[in-house]
């Protein structure tokens, strides 16, 4: 069994993304199911707002590797990479 969940990065970035308070609730439950030995996941949406601000350790930094993301803001306009 795994445990997943939206993370968009640090929690000033997340926070503004998500809401207040939802970096540190997100934490907590990581913190939670893996006390209790099960894995944790989380897909990451980048805007315009949060992509260049994310640091590139951030996810290794609370035991998650990010395998993939999608950039919204330029899917939306048409403009994916």
């Amino acid at each position: 069994m795994s445990l997943g969940t939206s993370l968009d990065g640090p929690e000033e970035i997340n926070d503004a993304q998500r809401g207040a308070g939802y970096f540190a609730r997100t934490m907590a439950g990581f913190e939670r199911a893996r006390a209790h030995g099960i894995d944790v996941g989380a897909i990451c949406t980048f805007t315009a707002q949060s992509v260049e601000h994310v640091p590139r350790d951030f996810w290794r930094s609370i035991g998650l590797f990010l395998l993939a993301a999608a950039d919204y803001d330029q899917l939306w306009r048409g403009n994916a990479r």
